[in-house]
């Protein structure tokens, strides 16, 4: 996340950049809060096996506490509910570590009222059995969801609103909220919301 930070923060020095871990495993946040390295002290796995380490690395983290304005967090069933609606709606294969940023959106841990929000989804390191898996049982729980409209452009290239497509999006965020999902730039895919589109 230095790096996505490091750019973001360049080109869009307002930007709010919020790391998003798993459950548990959530060092950055924790580290964050304290002002200095923290270790999480989580005992066992996650489906994130990418996002297990126990301590931010220490040049990392010198430009993370600088550029991170907070960091929420997923459950293992709120990630596998994001992986299998990468698939589903956007058709993205997307690996559990690369989709927590998703499922905190999903679950409604990040305020997207009235606002861009920028999603990094990242990894396709997922084995066909385990995304099988992950996609039968996941689902978002809460009473309130609502629905979202985001559109698809055919180029990571192509300006906000050169939409294409359209597929729903259920959230319990605000619907009239604007959202951005935008794949890492391997990927030749973009999705985006805007009001009136």
């Amino acid at each position: 996340i230095a790096g996505v930070a490091t750019a973001v923060k360049a080109k869009f020095p307002q930007a709010q950049v919020i790391v998003a871990e798993p459950k548990d495993y959530d060092d950055h946040g924790l580290s964050l809060r304290a002002g200095h390295r923290e270790a999480h002290h989580a005992a066992g796995r996650t489906i994130c096996d990418a996002l297990m380490a126990a301590m931010p690395g220490e040049l990392t983290f010198s430009i993370n506490s600088k550029l991170l304005a907070n960091g929420v967090i997923a459950s293992d069933e709120e990630v596998g509910a994001a992986v299998a609606y990468a698939y589903r709606e956007l058709k993205l294969v997307v690996e559990p570590g690369g989709a927590v940023g998703l499922a905190a959106l999903l679950a409604g841990r990040i305020d997207a009222r009235g606002k861009n929000v920028v999603i990094v989804l990242s990894g396709g390191n997922v084995a066909l059995q385990n995304a099988t898996c992950v996609a039968s049982s996941s689902a978002i729980s809460g009473p309130r969801r609502s629905s979202m409209r985001i559109c698809i452009a055919k180029r990571v290239s192509d300006p906000i609103g050169a939409c294409r497509t359209t597929v729903p999006l259920e959230s319990r965020s605000d619907p009239t909220s604007r959202l951005l999902l935008r794949p890492s730039m391997g990927s030749n895919r973009r999705a985006c919301r805007q009001d009136g589109r």
